[in-house]
């Protein structure tokens, strides 16, 4: 596994801070902090390593003019795996990787990509086999998409709530993605992948086959990327799960001044995505696992990240505009 050390630890003498790190440092522990003036302490980011296959971020409390102490660290491991084709037996490959990289521990958490999964399944579409509906062709016009791929969006999705320039916005078993989660990247020429059939068995195959062939329990999230509202790029999305929380439930806890949190709930399992899809990318890096390693969970373990439509922040205020356009599409 190639690495490239950024930065040596924070308590280490002597050492060099990389840009990054000095610029996590800035950004996590202004002096001019009303926290500092008090006289107390602030956590914050205190090192960050990594290379091309590995990442590692330490945080801890940070005083004015002392070293920090570092009391907690999260490692991120990216695990290179061969070519996946359709009909592999996904999780001896997975395996195998992990075992080239150094194992798996107790407590992992592995973050998969989603695609490979599908792949694996033969969950792949030849576009020049698929012919296009009239809706399609329709949506194909108001998006700039190709008909034959937005023939398969409509057949994978439970819904189509909108359509953009270069996408539609679709609802799968309760998850919001574009497109229904077809995508073009990464499949071979002339075909697209899709979601995975069944994600949360798969994750729960993933994680029994770990635990009889290594003795050892781990946790494992089928991740997929996504957009969010009025925000640029992509980020990670859990789209199924298992042995992992899907959110921490942190009402009844109090913050630094000694407040009760009444409505913060933690979406774990899509942050831990996120987190992975640092390592993974979205091009060619071949790195479809990563290995989360040293979490430490504070709160209530809530089983699933879903929502009904009606508490949900987005759906709940767009509803009625949503009607009358779904009633256009």
């Amino acid at each position: 596994m190639e690495t490239m050390d950024w930065a040596t630890t924070s308590t280490s003498p002597g050492r060099r801070e990389s840009p990054w790190e000095r610029r996590a440092l800035t950004i996590s522990s202004p002096t001019s902090s009303p926290l500092f003036t008090r006289g107390r302490p602030r956590r914050g980011i205190t090192s960050i390593l990594g290379g091309s296959d590995i990442l590692r971020v330490s945080c801890g409390w940070i005083y004015r003019g002392r070293r920090p102490t570092v009391t907690v660290e999260l490692r991120l491991i990216g695990i290179r795996t061969p070519l996946i084709r359709p009909g592999d037996h996904l999780p001896s490959l997975l395996l195998k990787a992990l075992r080239r990289a150094g194992g798996v521990r107790e407590g992992d958490i592995l973050v998969l990509s989603s695609k490979v999964v599908a792949v694996s399944q033969g969950r792949m579409v030849r576009l020049s086999e698929v012919r296009p509906s009239p809706r399609a062709l329709r949506l194909s016009r108001k998006t700039g998409l190709d008909p034959s791929f937005v023939e398969v969006v409509l057949r994978e999705a439970d819904s189509v709530l909108g359509a953009s320039r270069g996408a539609l916005l679709t609802l799968v078993k309760g998850l919001p993605c574009a497109n229904a989660g077809v995508d073009l990247s990464n499949a071979p020429p002339g075909h697209a992948i899709l979601l995975p059939s069944h994600p949360e068995r798969f994750a729960k195959e993933l994680r029994d086959y770990v635990r009889r062939e290594e003795g050892v329990r781990v946790g494992v999230i089928l991740a997929d990327s996504t957009v969010k509202p009025l925000r640029l790029g992509t980020v990670g999305q859990a789209v199924g799960i298992s042995g992992v929380p899907g959110a921490l439930d942190c009402r009844g806890r109090t913050d630094l001044f000694g407040r009760r949190l009444r409505v913060t709930r933690r979406a774990l399992a899509d942050q831990l995505a996120t987190a992975a899809e640092l390592l993974m990318g979205e091009a060619g890096e071949r790195i479809p696992l990563v290995v989360v390693r040293g979490l430490r969970l504070e709160g209530k373990a809530v089983p699933s990240p879903a929502v009904e439509p009606e508490e949900c922040l987005y759906f709940s205020l767009l509803k009625g505009g949503l009607r009358k356009d779904r009633r256009r599409l």
